[in-house]
């Protein structure tokens, strides 16, 4: 039954990810969420800097930011949780 461990593996990191983000937002303020979010629904930096009105430095800033936070909680929590 591997299909179902492949499911059962795609839902587990699902929820680590739901729940790493849970964290995120309450750390992060301001527009660094927002930009995070953005990149993820496959919008180009430049995009993002205009929509938001923030230079596409801060772009590449922020989004760096909540990236390398987001892999260091779920990796947190793998290791509380598994």
């Amino acid at each position: 039954m591997p299909e179902i461990d492949e499911i059962a593996d795609k839902e587990w990191e699902a929820y680590l990810t739901s729940m790493a983000m849970k964290t995120l937002r309450s750390a992060y303020t301001g527009r660094a969420i927002e930009v995070f979010q953005k990149s993820l629904e496959g919008l180009t930096v430049d995009i993002i800097s205009v929509d938001l009105g923030i230079s596409i430095q801060s772009v590449y800033t922020l989004k760096a930011r909540v990236k390398q936070s987001l892999i260091k909680e779920i990796t947190r929590l793998r290791s509380d949780l598994e």
